[in-house]
């Protein structure tokens, strides 16, 4: 098992101190350990230090809690993005901060990212549906940094929720395969591969070069 890093992973969105925030945390942790399929409840409050009861009257069962974790992670990675974009002053600076801000957090809490992403079919429907409303977050969040730029920049296209969701899609499944198979050194070349994709899509096309009809010489006429 891979140390879990000792840096802070809610410092964008910190959660309210009490009993939730602990069961949840301990959920984190367990995940962490041996993956949700294997964690128990006994071991959420085991790592919680607090009561089966006292977990029960926050959750109903482990998926509940589980989802719960699962959105507090999604909700900070968003937080980290949108304030990664928040500090860039160009365009290209926002895209690469944000981009940024997103890979060092994966990089920071990798066997705990990547637990929680690779698991989340394991725990339900409602924790895919969950899944799915937070891709479809990010994809907001791109479409609305673009538009943020697009109100100084006339040479930024806009980016439709298809083509966001898209994006979105990829890049996170091309990041879920290199963490599964523990490829981190190739988590900042997805990365860049998101930038330069974005970067394309979003420059307007060049109009088409039309070439030159030659004009045939004017014939004179002699007197």
């Amino acid at each position: 098992m891979q140390a879990i890093s000792k840096k802070p992973l809610f410092s964008a969105v910190p959660l309210e101190p009490g009993y939730r925030t602990r069961l949840i945390e301990g959920m984190l942790a367990s995940v962490a350990e041996k993956g949700y399929t294997d964690v128990s409840v006994m071991d959420i409050v085991r790592h919680a230090k607090v009561s089966k009861r006292t977990f029960y009257e926050h959750f109903a069962d482990k998926e509940r809690c589980f989802i719960d974790a699962y959105s507090a992670i999604s909700a900070e990675l968003l937080g980290r993005v949108a304030r990664g974009a928040a500090v860039g002053q160009t365009a290209e600076e926002k895209l690469a901060l944000a981009i940024s801000a997103y890979i060092g957090a994966l990089e920071e809490h990798r066997p705990l990212i990547r637990a929680f992403l690779s698991d989340v079919h394991a725990a339900g429907p409602a924790a895919l549906a969950l899944r799915r409303t937070v891709l479809l977050r990010f994809a907001e969040l791109l479409r609305m940094m673009v538009e943020t730029v697009r109100l100084t920049r006339e040479d930024v296209r806009s980016l439709s929720p298809e083509m966001a969701m898209t994006i979105i899609g990829g890049v996170h499944e091309r990041l879920l395969l290199m963490m599964e198979k523990d490829h981190v050194d190739e988590l900042k070349k997805v990365g860049e591969t998101a930038r330069e994709l974005i970067t394309s899509l979003l420059k307007l096309e060049e109009p088409p070069v039309v070439a030159a009809v030659p004009v045939p010489a004017r014939r004179v006429r002699r007197a």
